[in-house]
């Protein structure tokens, strides 16, 4: 075989290569950017509806860099967030205690649900 034949046999695998790991990323960004609405569908639909405001303010952002795709979610009352998804204790101004305000645990389990179905290859998150 000859030295220029060995060229042209490693670009061509090194293309293909290259069109491959392009392709899946392109995948794996799409799988990302719908595990990312299929959050905010989650928890809009799960989350507190007391007014609604909160429920409405669930969105996600997407981040593409050259380590890959970043979706965020987040609310619009990110101060609300941490109250209603974790315990926290019931006081007045002067300190006293009335007791404990329970989470809902909202958030940690629409983000285990939709973490395995990201891991799982994707579909609606039930």
């Amino acid at each position: 075989m000859s030295r220029g034949t060995s060229n042209d046999i490693e670009r061509t695998i090194n293309a293909y290569m290259r069109e491959c790991i392009d392709e899946n990323e392109e995948v794996l960004e799409q799988r990302a950017i719908d595990a990312g609405k299929d959050a905010v569908k989650e928890l809009k639909k799960e989350s507190r509806k007391r007014s609604g405001q909160y429920a409405k303010g669930w969105k996600y952002s997407v981040d593409s860099g050259e380590a890959g795709v970043e979706v965020t979610v987040h609310n619009k009352q990110y101060q609300l967030t941490h109250l209603l998804e974790n315990d926290h204790l019931i006081k007045n101004q002067t300190g006293k205690t009335y007791g404990t305000a329970h989470g809902d645990k909202v958030i940690s389990s629409v983000a285990e649900r939709i973490g395995e179905q990201f891991a799982n290859g994707g579909g609606d998150a039930k």
